[in-house]
């Protein structure tokens, strides 16, 4: 069965606050086995990204943090203070379990909506925000300047910002991973994959299959694994706003401590149920993983042979 989506971007390290089920165990001569295969594997391979999350997301990571010190640097050149917003802490990063078998996943992350935005949850650090509320108006205006560049003083409208200043200086002297350079390619050639992927009759049979099973279940109002990931998220979303920490905190760990007992009790209540939820959804999509992997191949295959990359 689909994923939620097919991942059209390469992962960046502040995770997004839903991640999708982790890919199906299949068995493929011609996969590492540090991956699983899933759809768009194929188009990722051919984008130069590494065959581990784990690699793909320390690599991001480095990549982050060098462009955070450089810049942080060039500020320092300019007479400023800058606080790196890259929040580094790989270890616990790494232990989200991307690389579990989708039964594991979601036996302990639900389809990781919960998880993922506490996960990668930090707060900016609060020396920041005192040290740009000790600069004057005119010292404000300098230190945007040194970061961003000119144009970030100019009425520019719908036009784009260009990227100047210490951000600018930044790009131009930190490599970026291999893969980065071809993003604009991947997003296009997955988007095709994704539109192919949801008029083609076979998956449509299997999506109407996983419909009748989670009907079966007692989710009769479930239309697609795509519905129920984007129900619960938004559903997440409205939640958030709600939940009241009692304390300050600086990430998720400490969030989670600080939230008052009504809180927690909701956020407990909420990921019990995306868990519950998403084993019903695996449990009603596994026996199809195989096949959609197939035809998820057959198309990509089709779109690598019309859509080289450049």
């Amino acid at each position: 069965m689909l994923n939620s989506s097919v991942q059209t971007s390469v992962m960046v390290l502040a995770l997004m606050s839903s991640v999708a089920l982790a890919a199906c165990s299949v068995d493929e001569s011609d996969e590492s086995p540090s991956r699983s295969p899933e759809p768009g594997s194929l188009l990722r391979e051919a984008a130069g990204l590494p065959s581990s999350i784990n690699d793909e997301l320390m690599i991001s990571s480095n990549y982050a943090g060098q462009m955070e010190d450089a810049i942080s640097s060039c500020m320092r050149s300019n007479g400023f203070e800058y606080f790196s917003e890259h929040g580094g802490d790989m270890e616990r990063i790494l232990s989200f379990g991307f690389e579990l078998p989708s039964d594991e996943y979601a036996q302990r992350y639900g389809f990781g909506i919960v998880a993922g935005a506490i996960q990668g949850f930090r707060v900016q650090a609060d020396e920041h925000a005192e040290y740009l509320a000790n600069l004057t108006p005119e010292e404000f205006t300098a230190y945007r300047v040194a970061l961003e560049g000119e144009d970030v003083l100019k009425d520019i409208g719908a036009k784009a910002l260009e990227i100047g200043g210490c951000r600018r200086v930044a790009l131009d002297s930190v490599d970026e991973p291999a893969w980065y350079a071809h993003t604009e390619w991947l997003d296009a050639v997955s988007t095709e994959l994704s539109q192919r992927l949801a008029v083609d009759s076979r998956i449509i049979e299997i999506e109407a299959q996983w419909i009748e099973c989670m009907a079966a279940s007692g989710y009769s109002s479930m239309s697609s694994e795509e519905q129920l990931s984007n129900s619960l998220n938004d559903e997440f979303t409205q939640l958030f706003r709600t939940l009241v920490p009692k304390r300050p905190f600086r990430d998720g760990e400490e969030f989670l401590e600080a939230l008052d007992d009504e809180s927690r009790a909701a956020l407990e209540k909420f990921r019990a149920r995306e868990i519950k939820l998403a084993v019903a959804s695996h449990d009603c999509s596994s026996e199809h993983d195989g096949t959609v992997l197939s035809i998820s191949r057959e198309i990509e295959r089709s779109i690598l042979a019309s859509h080289p990359m450049s």
